[in-house]
């Protein structure tokens, strides 16, 4: 292995430490409170429940997914309350590898600045929508084999021994990413330029990682005209004359800050001129640029941008404004992360501590767009109430997506909550609760459990004053049968014994004994379900 090829755990470490940081800032949220989004739960996860590991191989919008559907795989014995936390990390995970490897690939190139080569794409100016979530991972590890493309020489795999647990390793991971999104079928076409470019050094061995990726390929468009056909992403046409100006200059108004209130009374002739114009500019920048670059095969990272970039224009034409690099990142991240990699390579030598501060410092002013957070959906709350069998919906983002889940015949009943007065229920977005406002008890009315042990337990939470949480007591027939302390988050109580040995009809108390306000912090506390477990 040469020096080129090497890279310590120092390495390792820089580069995952500029990961973490990169994606707290634009996903803080998916850290601190992580949550299921869109095709996370209404498509991997639910059709991992439904299909088993035959889901493997089940296209959707047209495609395999193998690497989303991969991580629902491993993690689907976990509980349900930690899906959100394992999809997310494991994304981290993958995304993590991806910029090392750019970042070794970077270095193999010789280039001076490898580490920009490597996370580039964690810096470009679109929404954050693509990071920490399975539905999006797919255009992460596209990039990782368009650089591998992009770098891919056949006298480097002249003596390689495809038969060592390494290679195959790499050829596995290969197909895995190939046979994820719509990459190999939108590479294809460059591999075959590539192939006749190269075609001197070209032989059957030393092709062979090319020819996996067009095979998968292949399979996509398989999947796409037979298997899965028909996938119509536009929605309902709308047609609007000029809408293609109107996509480029959303676009650079955007990008440029030229949608702020001091530019709106430009005239609807002058504003699209000042866009084209500053269009104009950077494509001829860019040119100069990409005819600086020295890199042999840079033809592949401007065709694999314009390839993705050209495939979303064809696919929502004639909709395609609505569909904006701020907003919707993963139709542009392909695209951009290209034209970041040609000027990386190009101006290497040249680059300046200076310039890239320049450069953070305009990433920064798109903070308010970049750095977002998905709405709270109560992940866990809502699967406490499917674990209590009075669901089997899940609401998650984006608003109005859910997933369904497998019925459960719990192995226990409930306390049905129209056993308590009107007047102290209080129904929720997804279930009826009981609020404790004071230290008054709340008493349901009388209901029957035949003699036996039982266990009871109340899922709960609460607000502290003070820092300190309600403490709640639990009583049946006055007869108290344990006490806890409820927490910020929805959860179980702990285990509360109890021996019915009588016919007598019970009534349940809930009562707080903390209640009080300290520095307008009012201290409540809400119980979700009450559940009764027949030992």
């Amino acid at each position: 292995m040469t020096k080129k090829d090497s890279f310590s755990l120092g390495d390792i470490i820089f580069i995952t430490s500029v990961v973490i940081i990169a994606l707290l800032f634009r996903r803080y949220d998916a850290f601190d409170n992580p949550q299921i989004y869109a095709e996370d739960g209404k498509i991997f996860l639910q059709q991992y429940k439904e299909l088993g590991i035959a889901s493997l191989f089940k296209p959707y919008a047209g495609y395999l997914h193998t690497v989303p559907r991969l991580v629902a795989l491993l993690w689907g014995g976990v509980d349900y309350i930690f899906l959100p936390a394992c999809y997310n990390y494991t994304t981290l995970v993958i995304t993590t590898a991806v910029a090392i490897y750019l970042y070794h690939r970077g270095k193999k190139m010789g280039l001076k600045h490898p580490v920009l080569f490597g996370t580039a794409f964690l810096f470009l100016p679109l929404d954050s929508e693509i990071f920490m979530n399975l539905t999006n991972v797919i255009w992460i590890t596209s990039l990782a084999v368009v650089v591998y493309v992009f770098t891919y020489r056949p006298e480097d795999n002249d003596d390689v021994n495809y038969f060592s647990i390494q290679q195959l390793t790499k050829l596995v991971v290969l197909i895995v990413f190939a046979l994820t999104g719509p990459c190999a079928l939108l590479l294809s076409p460059i591999i075959l330029l590539k192939l006749w470019m190269e075609r001197k050094k070209i032989s059957i061995k030393n092709s062979i990682p090319l020819g996996i990726i067009l095979i998968c390929g292949a399979i996509q468009v398989i999947c796409m005209k037979l298997i899965d056909p028909g996938w119509d992403r536009r929605g309902e046409v709308v047609y609007k004359p000029g809408h293609f100006v109107e996509f480029l200059t959303n676009n650079i108004k955007d990008l440029f800050f030229l949608n702020k209130p001091i530019f709106l009374n430009l005239s609807p002739e002058i504003m699209p001129a000042i866009c084209f114009v500053i269009l104009a500019a950077l494509v001829l920048v860019f040119l100069w640029i990409y005819k600086k670059c020295g890199f042999r095969d840079k033809y592949v990272l401007l065709l694999a941008g314009v390839l993705y970039f050209a495939s979303f224009i064809v696919v929502y034409w004639p909709n395609e404004y609505f569909v904006l690099a701020l907003h919707s990142a993963r139709y542009y991240f392909i695209p951009y992360a290209c034209i970041a990699l040609i000027v990386i390579v190009a101006a290497d030598k040249k680059l300046k501590n200076s310039h890239i501060a320049l450069y953070l410092a305009f990433i920064s002013f798109h903070g308010p767009l970049i750095a977002f957070a998905l709405p709270d959906k109560h992940w866990k709350a809502q699967v406490l109430a499917y674990k209590s069998g009075t669901t089997d919906e899940l609401q998650i983002n984006p608003d109005g997506w859910s997933v369904k889940l497998p019925k459960v015949t719990p192995p226990y009943k409930n306390i049905d909550y129209q056993f308590f007065d009107p007047k102290v229920r209080m129904e929720g977005r997804d279930s009826t609760i009981i609020p404790l406002w004071s230290s008054n008890p709340v008493s349901s009315n009388s209901f029957e459990l035949p003699k036996g042990k039982y266990t009871f337990v109340v899922v709960s939470n609460g607000s502290a004053a003070g820092g300190i949480y309600p403490h709640l007591h639990i009583a049946l027939n006055d007869r108290e049968i344990g006490d806890f302390y409820t927490t910020k988050d929805v959860d179980y109580s702990p285990e509360l014994e109890y021996e019915q040995t009588n016919d007598t009809p019970l009534i349940l108390k809930l009562r707080m004994d903390n209640d009080t306000i300290i520095n307008n912090e009012d201290r409540n506390a809400f119980t979700y379900a009450i559940k009764i477990i027949k030992k």
